[in-house]
């Protein structure tokens, strides 16, 4: 009997070898940052048949924050998320969509088209000090849809960068912004709460310091500001929204009657946890009516996806590992694409790959732009929209420190360890680790060291009953290589490496290419200037 796994691998290794394959073939592109000159590759995308709607469709895209794969009812039917149910099971579930390990390299993948290791944005995420931002000559996804004709608004968390008034939402292609620039925040009186951050205000209506005195649940003042948007929107015009909602991000944070509904949980935090998911839920449903009453809903696509993979209180099973980690757990995200009238195929789950450095060719063509070709993303408008094959092959998970990984077909390599974590499951508290500083980001460490669960003096990206991860200042550790066939394996439970020689050789030079092409980390400057303590206990850019 021919082994299905064999043939799968020597027509990888024939396709990686061939003078036709990726690494000989890739056209490079040449884009600059801050003066210096970096070389992406961009994967070849099929030709297709565009059929575009007279006016270009509006836009809705919902990021939740820190959303397990298993925290939701498409996949877990314990789960109360009936809107976005209904919005998933319509339209079209994305199986293998695919974000960044942790909350600021995902929204700088996804909001630049790059990779967060071509803009020095692959560290940790951003606190109310930081220096670090996309550099700021890289066009943003909003900069893009104003080419398109866009009215652009945003509501909710930026995290990519606000140490100065040019680094802000609404000087980055936003017509308007309601939010915030770090966090994470109270849901309630919106102050910063946790990393050295407590007591500090963090809130902004545009540019103007926003003291919301309501009190109100911020999923839900999110969507009252989603309505004002659409109740002034003349139609006639392309809206591009995004929201990018603080659910479930801790701190952990619900209504009494949304945590009532999962009484039977016995576990705090994953009962709150479910109550915010819930929440989150209700917020989604008010959106589209309110979209669905102002005509709207006839020609728009909305996209939905969480930034990264569930942290503390959160259920990943039956994927490895969680927020923090490269493990699916922590990279593998729940997505739905939904259209009353643009999907030429929907009710159906697709299984190709798109990642998170897609959307920005992928709105462009929705647009009825000609997709930029020097990203690092290519557009999946032909896959979300008529199930086509993925335009991509591959792609990196992240290079940062010690940790890598990429995915080629069916194969992902993983150098250094996920770091911390286990076998997915509801995620445990256990704190970000000593080497955190709490100003500056995390410093350069082993694996392991950003924590695991289940055991791990780390914390944080581990699952109850897991592997567990190392101690926060763990001593350097030889290099490790974990291959797995992640389409065999989604949770990634036998290391094939040792099996595989040939393979693992082969993914080892692709991710050494793919590394060669990147820039160094950019690293937080933490200056007196830089403390909230200066404007009144607020955090205001201007200090760098």
């Amino acid at each position: 009997m021919i082994r299905f796994d064999i043939v799968v691998g020597v027509a990888a290794l024939a396709w990686l070898s061939s003078s036709s394959s990726l690494l000989s073939s890739a056209q490079p592109h040449n884009v600059k940052v801050d003066g210096a000159t970096l070389v992406s590759e961009q994967t070849t995308g099929r030709p297709h048949t565009q059929q575009e709607p007279k006016q270009p469709p509006h836009i809705v895209f919902i990021v939740a924050d820190d959303a397990g794969w298993n925290d939701f009812g498409w996949h877990n039917p314990e789960m109360i998320t009936p809107n976005l149910d209904n919005l998933a099971r319509k339209g079209v579930i994305l199986d293998r969509n695919y974000m960044q390990p942790i909350c600021t390299p995902s929204r700088s993948a996804y909001l630049s088209g790059y990779y967060p290791f071509h803009t020095g944005m692959q560290g940790s995420p951003l606190l109310m000090r930081a220096t670090r931002s996309v550099p700021e000559n890289i066009v943003l996804m909003p900069q893009y849809m104003k080419q398109a004709g866009y009215a652009t608004h945003m509501v909710g968390k930026w995290h990519i960068g606000h140490c100065k008034w040019s680094l802000t939402p609404t000087r980055r292609g936003f017509d308007s912004f309601l939010g915030y620039y770090v966090g994470p925040l109270n849901y309630y009186n919106r102050s910063l709460t946790g990393f050295d951050q407590d007591g500090n205000y963090d809130f902004r209506l545009n540019e103007h310091v926003y003291h919301d005195d309501t009190m109100e649940y911020s999923s839900f003042r999110y969507a009252r500001r989603a309505k004002e948007i659409i109740d002034d929107h003349n139609s006639s015009q392309p809206l591009f929204l995004y929201l990018a909602f603080e659910n479930p991000h801790s701190p952990h944070m619900v209504p009494k009657e949304y945590e009532n509904m999962y009484s039977h949980v016995k576990d705090d935090d994953r009962r709150i946890y479910s109550g915010m998911i819930t929440a989150l839920d209700d917020a989604v449903g008010n959106i589209t009516q309110y979209l669905e009453d102002a005509g709207f809903m006839d020609n728009l696509l909305l996209i939905f996806s969480s930034d990264n993979g569930g942290g503390p209180g959160s259920d990943n099973s039956p994927l490895k590992g969680g927020k923090s980690t490269i493990w699916e757990g922590g990279t593998r995200v729940a997505a739905f694409a939904y259209s009353n009238n643009l999907l030429n195929k929907s009710g159906y789950v697709n299984n190709e790959m798109i990642h998170a450095v897609d959307w920005i060719p992928t709105f462009m063509e929705v647009a009825g732009l000609t997709p930029n070709r020097s990203l690092d993303g290519v557009s999946q408008w032909a896959t979300i929209r008529d199930g086509a094959p993925s335009a991509r092959f591959e792609f990196v998970y992240n290079i940062a420190d010690n940790q890598k990984a990429i995915r080629f077909g069916d194969y992902k390599l993983v150098e250094g360890g996920g770091r911390g974590g286990g076998r997915g499951g509801v995620q445990e508290f256990g704190g970000m680790g000593p080497n955190f500083n709490g100003t500056g980001g995390f410093p350069h460490r082993g694996p392991g060291s950003m924590g695991g669960g289940g055991g791990g003096g780390g914390g944080g990206g581990g699952g109850r009953g897991g592997q567990g991860g190392g101690a926060g200042n763990s001593a350097p550790q030889e290099v490790t290589y974990e291959l797995y066939n992640v389409i065999d394996d989604p949770s990634e439970t036998t290391n094939i490496a040792d099996k595989n020689p040939a393979i693992l050789r082969q993914l080892q030079q692709r991710l050494g290419e793919w590394e060669s092409t990147g820039v160094p980390v950019q690293v937080d400057v933490v200056t007196p200037e830089s403390d909230p303590l200066n404007y009144d206990h607020i955090v205001t850019p201007g200090y760098c």
